[in-house]
């Protein structure tokens, strides 16, 4: 049943708005992409077309659950008929899930997961084991697993996605190798077969580090598929990682001799072959439809049943070939609850054939380990041995012949005390606990083989030679080996760390030569592969560097930069430091500034156009910036300053291009002003203008009682056209009483300047 939720409606466990009639339901998936379910549905006359509306939740059975939700997020409407289109309801999380700052560090996929999911109504699960660390500032949630970003999920722990309502599952590896077969190569419009050879390559030319080659007339590695083709696909491949010992670095390990090093190019070259690098690159898109219809294609309707990510195998006639590929898209009839088409992708490597391979391997060298006489292993293990073949040789004269190859037990009830899965045969058993993401096997986790044990958990107590003498202690953490009967690289272990060995010789075969956890010693020095530093702090520096230093190459290995006791130097590279909104990098003697993605300016040193001998500091604003401004926060609750000064290159606001504003008081310390021109001025309080400066007004001017002091006036023109007076008059400036009852007075002289008394 199809129905629709109103976005108001969240109870998904119970039934929704409406039941949906649509004339179609399709829904696309890729593996790793985009999902989206397209659903046509008639305009109706009982109004169900009316609820499908953007943000409503429409309800379909899907390939991973017959309950799946995806949220409407456009439409189209004709006279007719409505089609929407609708994502799963997981996606939502790219809007309502922000990250402000998580750090997952030193995790694996699940305990990834549950950090970044933490607090939302988002599950995630994973079976990744692989340990990473990512940082996510200010992402949402789907940007943090999917996203193109350095630090995604799938960018950092890898896997493949499964959407399940408000669950996205991340595992290794979605869907699996069940067995199904296609044959291609017969003229078929209803199979879309397209081959790429683009990168084909049967014939390699291997070279290592420093130009050394194979020798003779042929230097080069043909593959098992070389006459399978028309032409030969020759290709130069360079193995940098190859090289002589002369040819390497400190802390780097090579060959001794070209022989050596020559047999290792050999070597990697057939396993290119053996990853399928001579295999084509092969798509299909298949039409189920018209297929299905065909009696000659019967065998291709177990194709309706795959899911994304299973693994098919694909018989070529023309080339004689069989490739694998995955199945990358498929587009499910949600009404037909069936697949109509599916996409395979471009051939894999067989990872449990390899595993198959190694196993046999591994047993063959410990064969060859045993002496021909059988002392010391193999007399150690016969008697164990014996017994135990005794049991089985018991088992074997009771058992009773059966007429099948092999025996699938299992229960399916989830609450049973018993549910889980045996399956034995000729070829071993298998054992599992639970079934595969998409329900359609057993995820076997246990398989005991003619080859050998596979096991996620192996739990026991002692592990022991029938005399006790090597044995492992598990339950009380005691582990004993004989040392005459270890062996090492071919050595008893007493002979193996002999008195003679030095310090050196001993840390090195404890760490393979520093392969394990890039750790070794050269010359009574240790060297660490940083990656596998974890905490604590690291000293460099001190006198003489005598805790060492950091040093930085480019692609080219010359140093760039350096960080030592004299402190961090940068030679032809960059410093960088940026955040979402703002960034800087320092190059030379130049500070990069941008906001955003515009390149705003610098700050660093330049010289004078055309006066190159004058050096000098610079802040260049580019043509990008809008403006160059200094600005204060007059109080730290604000979250924004306060313009004081600004030079405008954009017009925007109350700014005009080409313009400097000052919004602060300016004090020039008895320094001149030259070549301004000054537009309506204003003089608040008082102004002083120096000597021997000439000063022209053409206005009215009320110093508010205030007094002019020094003031000598020239050409001064009387109002009302009265003549002002020059010269000098006497007044008399005082008269006294005298002592025989006369008065006497006394005498001043003033002088008058263009009317004014300038002096008494």
């Amino acid at each position: 049943m199809i129905q629709v939720y109103e976005a108001s409606n969240t109870n998904y466990e119970m039934n929704g708005d409406m039941v949906l009639f649509p004339d179609s339901c399709e829904l696309e998936m890729e593996l790793n992409g985009n999902w989206e379910l397209t659903l046509k549905h008639l305009v109706d006359e009982e109004g169900r077309w009316e609820y499908l509306k953007e943000g409503n939740v429409i309800c379909a059975p899907t390939p991973v659950g017959e309950r799946q939700l995806f949220r409407i997020h456009k439409k189209q409407k004709t006279y007719t008929q409505i089609t929407v289109y609708a994502r799963p309801v997981f996606f939502d999380a790219a809007k309502d899930v922000f990250l402000l700052d998580t750090r997952p560090t030193a995790k694996n996929g699940q305990e990834a997961l549950n950090i970044i999911t933490a607090g939302t109504r988002y599950q995630a699960s994973s079976n990744i084991t692989a340990v990473n660390t990512a940082y996510y500032i200010n992402r949402n949630l789907i940007e943090a697993l999917q996203g193109d970003i350095d630090h995604s999920f799938l960018n950092r722990w890898g896997g493949e996605i499964l959407y399940d309502n408000f669950r996205v599952i991340i595992n290794d590896r979605v869907g699996g190798d069940y067995g199904v077969r296609a044959e291609f190569g017969r003229n078929l419009n209803s199979i879309e077969e397209t081959i790429d050879r683009n990168e084909l390559i049967t014939r390699i030319v291997p070279m290592s580090y420093n130009g050394h080659m194979l020798t003779g007339s042929k230097p080069w590695v043909d593959s098992p598929n070389i006459n399978k083709y028309p032409i030969i696909y020759t290709k130069l491949v360079k193995f940098e990682e190859v090289k002589l010992a002369e040819d390497c670095e400190e802390g780097e390990e090579g060959f001794s001799t070209l022989a050596e090093l020559r047999a290792e190019l050999i070597k990697r070259s057939r396993a290119m072959f053996d990853e399928g690098y001579d295999l084509p690159k092969c798509n299909y898109v298949i039409d189920m439809l018209d297929l299905s219809k065909m009696e000659e294609y019967k065998d291709y309707e177990v194709l309706e049943t795959v899911m994304l990510g299973d693994t098919i195998r694909c018989i070529h006639r023309a080339l004689g070939i069989e490739t694998k590929a995955r199945v990358i898209r498929i587009t499910y009839d949600c009404i037909l609850q069936k697949n109509i088409e599916e996409e395979l992708g471009s051939p894999e490597l067989d990872y449990f054939s390899n595993i198959d391979a190694d196993l046999e391997s591994i047993l063959n060298r410990v064969t060859d380990a045993i002496r021909e006489d059988g002392s010391v292993v193999a007399g150690a293990v016969k008697g164990f041995l014996d017994a135990a073949k005794t049991q089985l040789w018991y088992q074997k004269n009771v058992a009773q012949r059966q007429d099948v190859r092999a025996i699938l037990f299992e229960d399916l009830d989830p609450n049973s005390n018993l549910y889980g899965a045996l399956a034995l045969g000729t070829q071993g058993l298998q054992i599992s606990k639970r079934r595969t993401e998409d329900g359609r096997d057993w995820d076997w986790t246990t398989a005991l083989t003619a080859n050998g044990l596979l096991a996620n958990i192996i739990v026991t107590g002692i592990l022991s030679d029938k005399r006790g003498k090597n044995y492992w202690d598990l339950d009380r953490g005691e582990f004993s080996l004989s040392a005459q009967g270890f062996m090492v690289d071919g050595q008893a272990a007493e002979d193996y760390f002999k008195d003679s060995w030095t310090q050196e010789d001993a840390f090195n075969k404890v760490t393979n030569n520093g392969k394990s956890k890039g750790i070794y010693m050269s010359k009574g020095e240790l060297y660490v592969n940083a990656t596998y530093i974890k905490g604590g702090t690291l000293e460099l520096g001190g006198s003489n560097n005598v805790n060492g230093k950091l040093r930085i190459l480019d692609a080219e290995g010359v140093t760039i930069g350096r960080w030592d006791k004299d402190g961090v130097y940068v030679k032809g590279g960059s410093i960088y430091c940026k955040t979402p909104t703002t960034g800087v990098s320092i190059y030379g003697g130049r500070m990069y500034l941008t906001h955003g993605d515009t390149d705003v300016g610098y700050i660093g040193t330049n010289q004078m156009n055309g006066y190159e001998s004058y050096k000098g500091l610079v802040f260049d604003l580019e043509s990008t910036g809008a403006y160059m401004a200094w600005a204060s926060r007059t109080d730290a609750a604000l979250d924004y300053y306060i313009v004081r000064l600004l030079y405008a290159n954009k017009t925007f606001s109350t700014y005009k291009s080409g313009t400097f504003y000052v919004s602060c008081n300016t004090d020039f310390m008895d320094h001149e002003i030259q070549n301004v021109y000054i537009k309506d001025l204003k003089v608040r309080d008082s102004f002083n203008i120096p000597g021997n400066t000439d000063c022209d007004v053409y206005s009215d001017m009320d110093f508010h009682n205030w007094t002019i002091q020094n003031v000598k006036i020239n050409n001064l023109v009387a109002i009302n056209g009265i003549t002002p007076y020059n010269g000098t008059f006497k007044f008399i400036e005082s008269i006294e009483n005298n002592a025989d009852g006369g008065i006497s007075w006394r005498w001043r002289t003033a002088t008058v300047r263009n009317g004014i008394i300038t002096d008494v």
